[in-house]
């Protein structure tokens, strides 16, 4: 089973251990997966620092020279209002970004904090929850407009990864949510556990005086973000999916068609995330037009920011299956990609309730194993019709005309969450189909109304199928 950890009692602070290090390239454990390169370095994967109390520097080497520029600039005088507000607090972690945007009289913000105390360079915990507390209050306090504040404290990532910071904490919360959760008694741990699903790294809390706690912790179970357990358990994911290869030997992959006709409906479908900032951004776009539509997420990125997870389900949207890790399945063999789909699977039921019916590779690359892996998943192929290229992050005009350029009945629209580009564009695509007389849904929307149909293959039809549609496959 794949778990993880959310804080829900009073941490105590546990006396720093000097932990004594070996290469953690050597770990046995490593060769095991596709995964292994990005979980040895410079990030949460310091193996043989499991031995104590004391981080390994490299999780704690500072990620600012102190005299970083916090403000993000999507909107500098926020963002200056509250870089301000967070700097009078003298917080004991590091803030290294602040960014904030508005859609309408709502503004939405985002707060970056290094996960080390600034002037010791350890974890605690406790120290944490305090800081990400008082920085909540600060926030919504600065303004009635502030709607939605996301938190999240960061160590610095290894050199495989695409960006330069893991996170190890997040919270998300609405103006709505915070102040129901601030009743007394006003502890920090109590007011993060009313906000839902906070996101704290297990092997964060190793090194962050976790052990013995009063309350324990209360389980989050939607995570292999801890690197050992991570490990072992993807090669049971592996080993099943293995067997449920052979087992689907010979099923039919099923591909879903849009269908041109007098339904008027047109699929929105929404890649990759959650992002904080962009996707409560999003939502109150989808929210203020009466548009619902299908987000393939990344697992990984989910566990990142489960809360923001169940705020999509929430609001009526459908979640869909874009692999636990956003690798380039073609890469992968049939195994490992099944793994991959399950685990995403996985993650998202603990965290919803809901399973996942679709699936989209990323970057839309297919092969013969990932068709395999689709059949033997029952998971049903969405591609698109539609591109917005909105992950070039154009002009938000560029996107919607992209996106928009021959819409009709059956049109599936693939767009992404994560660039301030996309959530400016999405107003505009929203408008466009209007105008147009097209109805954006979901994809189970326009299935159910007769503007879709699912075509079963053959892994071997589906490729050629899909090939001929202009589909990149491998």
């Amino acid at each position: 089973m794949i778990v993880c950890g959310i804080l829900a009692g009073v941490l105590a602070q546990a006396p720093p251990v000097l932990a004594q290090n070996t290469a953690p390239s050597a770990h046995p454990l490593l060769a095991l997966s596709h995964l292994g390169p990005h979980l040895h370095g410079a990030g949460l994967s310091q193996l043989s620092a499991h031995l104590g109390n004391q981080p390994p520097a490299e999780l704690t080497t500072p990620l600012s020279d102190g005299n970083l520029n916090i403000i993000k600039g999507y909107a500098p005088e926020w963002e200056g209002r509250l870089a301000r507000q967070l700097l009078a607090l003298n917080l004991r972690h590091d803030i290294l970004r602040v960014a904030m945007g508005s859609y309408k009289d709502q503004v939405m913000g985002l707060v970056k904090l290094q996960a080390g105390d600034k002037q010791r360079r350890s974890f605690d915990a406790k120290a944490l929850q305090d800081d990400a507390v008082s920085a909540l209050i600060a926030g919504f306090r600065l303004d009635p407009q502030i709607q939605s504040l996301d938190l999240w404290a960061v160590v610095p990532a290894n050199g495989t990864r695409d960006y330069d910071h893991l996170p190890v904490f997040s919270v998300s919360a609405t103006r709505e949510e915070f102040y129901r959760a601030i009743d007394e008694p006003r502890t920090a741990p109590r007011v993060l556990a009313r906000l839902g699903l906070v996101r704290l790294d297990p092997t964060y809390l190793r090194y962050a005086g976790a052990d013995g706690v009063a309350g324990g912790l209360r389980p989050l179970p939607a995570s292999v973000c801890d690197a050992e357990t991570m490990l072992q358990q993807w090669s049971e994911h592996v080993r099943a999916a293995e067997a449920r290869l052979a087992e689907a030997d010979g099923a039919r992959a099923s591909i879903l068609r849009g269908v041109t006709g007098p339904h008027g409906m047109a699929a929105l479908t929404i890649d990759d995330g959650p992002h904080p900032l962009t996707t409560p951004l999003m939502l109150a776009v989808l929210r203020d037009y009466g548009v619902h539509a299908t987000f393939f997420l990344v697992a990984e990125k989910a566990e990142e920011y489960p809360e923001l997870v169940r705020r999509i389900v929430r609001d009526g949207h459908e979640i869909a299956n874009h692999a636990y890790s956003n690798q380039r399945l073609h890469e992968l063999t049939a195994a490992e990609i099944l793994a991959e789909l399950t685990a995403c699977q996985e993650v998202i039921a603990r965290l919803t309730g809901v399973p996942t019916t679709y699936f989209r590779p990323a970057g839309g690359r297919i092969s013969e194993p990932a068709l395999q892996a689709l059949a033997a998943s029952k998971h049903i192929l969405v591609m698109w019709t539609n591109n917005a290229d909105d992950w070039l992050k154009p002009a938000p005009e560029v996107i919607a005309a992209n996106a928009l350029g021959g819409l009709q009945a059956g049109s599936i629209i693939l767009m992404h969450q994560g660039s301030m580009q996309s959530f400016k564009a999405l107003p505009l695509i929203l408008q466009g189909a209007a105008a147009s007389g097209v109805q954006l849904c979901t994809v189970s929307e326009m299935l159910s109304a007769g503007g879709a149909e699912i075509t079963p293959m053959s892994p071997d039809q589906a490729l050629q199928h899909l090939h001929k549609l202009g589909y990149e496959h491998h």
